[in-house]
């Protein structure tokens, strides 16, 4: 039996990178670590929906902040820091959900 590992280039393809990055994004953001089932889908519900919300809202700060620059004084929107100040608010939510599960955060949300 050969079980030598071969360096080879199929071997390091963009998909399979792709694949276990995609994974890992499961794996550390989304993948419920409760233990009961209620909590656990709950869980997985909560996850998801601030996952998305902080990726769209990170596309939103990027927009806002591309516009303030452009336009300079003329800018009259949402100030980027409170933009900011709302997804890193969202983060901490999402950190708070990873560590512990908590009917704070549900009837926060």
């Amino acid at each position: 039996m050969n079980t030598r590992h071969r360096n080879s280039l199929a071997h390091f393809s963009i998909k399979a990178w792709i694949r276990h990055g995609i994974h890992f994004m499961y794996a550390v953001f989304i993948e419920p670590h409760s233990e009961n089932e209620d909590i656990k889908r709950n869980e997985f519900i909560l996850n998801t929906l601030l996952c998305c919300i902080t990726g769209l809202l990170i596309v939103l700060d990027i927009y806002i902040g591309l516009a303030a620059i452009s336009k300079g004084a003329l800018y009259d929107g949402i100030p980027f820091t409170y933009f900011t100040l709302l997804i890193i608010i969202f983060v901490c939510l999402h950190c708070h959900v990873r560590d512990t599960i908590n009917l704070v955060v549900f009837y926060f949300y």
